[in-house]
């Protein structure tokens, strides 16, 4: 079992037919009296433009070309990601998981971040996720690295 989100549904089928019929997708079981099971982190590759640049008429046009009908399809047809918008594409030629996953979409009630997203910035989430790295790697204890967290928080967002 590998724990892996949509977006790695090509890389995992790669050039090997024959992987795509072993390989399937499934929501993490309900726990009883535990959150929503069907909550998802619905998340997507992003494209940005800066509100300064000189050029927001060729960064418009790429933002098109990356979001138009045909780029979708080749995305869910070939990528095996969920498209971006509402465009039909067919799913005979789409990965088999790509299916599993819309079905899956289908009967979401909600999304949800992930957890260094929710943060109080994006520094604070840099924070967070090197002291997890750290404590990963055993080079501090858990008292150590959220004391590192605290103390960013302390430094950083409360009292501003």
């Amino acid at each position: 079992m590998l724990v892996q989100g949509s977006w790695a549904i090509g890389q995992i089928n790669g050039a090997n037919p024959d992987f795509e019929s072993k390989c399937g997708v499934f929501s993490f079981p309900a726990i009883e009296g535990g959150a929503d099971p069907n909550r998802m982190i619905v998340k997507t590759d992003n494209l940005v433009m800066s509100s300064t640049t000189k050029n927001q008429d060729a960064c418009i046009a790429l933002m098109k070309c990356f979001t138009d009908e045909t780029a979708q399809k080749y995305t869910a047809e070939v990528g095996g990601k969920i498209p971006v918008i509402d465009v039909k594409y067919d799913e005979s030629k789409a990965p088999a998981q790509l299916g599993y996953v819309m079905d899956i979409l289908s009967k979401s009630t909600g999304t949800f971040g992930f957890y260094n997203e929710s943060l109080a910035s994006v520094e604070a989430g840099d924070c967070f996720d090197n002291a997890m790295v750290d404590l990963f790697l055993g080079s501090v204890t858990p008292e150590e690295a959220f004391a590192t967290v605290q103390k960013f928080y302390e430094e950083n967002v409360y009292n501003k």
